[in-house]
């Protein structure tokens, strides 16, 4: 047994003050009767006391509660031993388990039959047997990083002496930090048998009537794009097919083992006008080509029209002067110059340029106070390129110019692709990835070993007695007051 504040038990030498009380015990003297004291003879005054324990038993019970309070002060508990103490674990997710299992039954079969316990590497990690685990056809998503898993484990009380896990290497299920852990640890992993997975991305249109398709595939190694044209004149030859669904155009593979998509029919309008900057409309025309050509997308460049009412995609407003209301009825998107003091400076650009190259920068006008997000920045960090939503328009401010004199992006090779990905943004076209079957390296799967604690697998459970002594307290109390109170009647009958 023990005591969580222990300190509580030097009270226990109160029971000196009822034993001090019953030893001080002074018993009066007897008065005896005689006819005359002359026959008595004189001597001295003598004093006695009486030493003598009395009710003992009232005594004992008195000391015995003061030791009682002392233990219920002290938080008495007692230790046990767990069974389970020094155990191992074989974990196995629930939703690879067969898997898993046949790829390595005999490294499996030896280790339960050396005495591992078998649970599930998933949330609660469930105690199973084998035969019930190979049985068990019950679905289950395990959500939970497998890093996260190895923590709980970890902080498990009791944690398991040795752990040998068998996962599939899967990198979308290794997502935090990796883990610092204090474990006897032994991870092996395994390539799924259906590891590659492929999906059409994003199909559209091109100018010449072709279908333009981008597909991805999925493989242990990365995620991979494709890109090919599908002619529609000769698409008999293909292993694509392209058919007209609730009057849209869909393509799928013709054994129609992939998720149709529809085919993107729309062309991409985009209006210039250049107004006193007929230099900065020529590269912006030309760049908008050359990302028509390298995407195929059909895409129609043309001069600013005032007159013309047809609803656009795309305005570039390479003017100093700010458009009118009326502008913003006809696009949904409009890049605008902004106004303002020319500022000369000696910094950069910072776009996210494929290349990675930075873009020297030369002139720009001071941002204003509009509350927009910004998308490319200088070497100072003030905005280049911003965009905010205007009613049902998204407004770019333009904090520069397409012209050499300002910047050199006219010249730079990203300028075309910039262009492209300003005017098709990459989720517009195109699906999330929604299968990863990337896997990772067995070197980096391994969390970080501390040093394994030498006295791990000799936890103890714990007890509390306290309410039992406070019963025994409380009992031992009301036997006193019975006792005292008969004494007290039998000194006054």
């Amino acid at each position: 047994m023990g005591f969580s504040s222990s300190i509580w038990l030097l009270s226990i030498a109160a029971i000196s003050i009822p034993v001090l009380i019953h030893l001080w015990n002074v018993r009066p003297g007897k008065t005896l009767k005689v006819g005359s004291i002359a026959l008595i003879k004189a001597s001295s005054r003598k004093r006695s006391r009486s030493f003598k324990l009395l009710d003992i038993l009232l005594l004992l019970l008195r000391c015995l509660l003061l030791v009682m309070l002392a233990f219920v002060l002290a938080l008495p508990y007692i230790k046990q031993k767990d069974i389970n103490t020094g155990r191992s674990w074989l974990l196995i997710p629930k939703e690879n388990f067969k898997e898993a299992y046949q790829k390595f039954k005999p490294k499996a079969d030896s280790l339960i039959k050396a005495g591992y316990e078998l649970h599930y590497f998933n949330d609660g990690f469930k105690k199973v047997v084998l035969q019930q685990a190979l049985a068990d056809t019950a679905a289950l998503a395990n959500t939970t990083p497998y890093w996260d898993l190895l923590q709980q484990i970890d902080r498990s009380m009791p944690t398991p002496q040795r752990v040998y896990i068998i996962t599939p290497g899967l990198l979308n299920k290794f997502s935090g930090d990796r883990p610092n852990v204090s474990l006897k640890l032994n991870w092996q992993t395994y390539t799924p048998a259906d590891s590659v997975t492929i999906w059409i991305k994003k199909a559209w249109f091109t100018a010449n009537k072709d279908v333009h398709l981008v597909t991805a595939a999925s493989q242990p190694s990365g995620v991979f794009s494709r890109s090919e044209n599908l002619s529609t004149a000769t698409g008999k030859n293909s292993v694509y097919d392209i058919n007209i669904s609730g009057g849209k155009a869909v393509v799928n593979l013709k054994n129609g083992k992939l998720v149709p998509i529809e085919v993107d029919t729309t062309s991409i309008k985009i209006d210039v006008l250049a107004d006193t900057n007929p230099q900065d409309a020529n590269y912006v025309e030309a760049a908008l080509q050359t990302a028509a050509q390298f995407s195929q997308r059909n895409i129609e460049v043309q001069p600013y029209d005032k007159n013309s009412s047809a609803k656009k995609d795309w305005l570039f407003w390479l003017s100093d002067k700010s458009p009118g209301n009326e502008v913003f009825n006809h696009y949904q998107n409009i890049l605008i110059y902004e106004g303002g003091k020319v500022i000369p400076v000696n910094t950069w650009m910072n776009t996210a340029n494929a290349n990675g190259q930075t873009i020297p920068l030369y002139k720009s006008i001071n941002p204003g106070g509009h509350n927009a997000q910004t998308l490319w920045k200088d070497g100072f960090g003030d905005a280049v390129l911003t965009s905010e939503a205007k009613g049902n328009t998204k407004l770019y401010h333009f904090y520069t110019h397409f012209n050499p004199a300002w910047n050199n992006l006219v010249w730079d090779s990203s300028f075309p692709l910039l262009m492209q990905q300003l005017i098709t943004p990459s989720n517009q076209y195109e699906n999330s990835l929604t299968t990863d079957n990337r896997v990772i390296d067995n070197k980096q799967l391994q969390p970080t070993i501390l040093a394994v604690d030498k006295v791990r697998g000799t936890y103890h459970l714990t007890t509390n007695l306290s309410h039992y002594f406070w019963l025994l307290l409380v009992l031992l109390f009301v036997l006193e007051r019975w006792l005292a109170h008969k004494k007290t009647e039998g000194v006054t009958g």
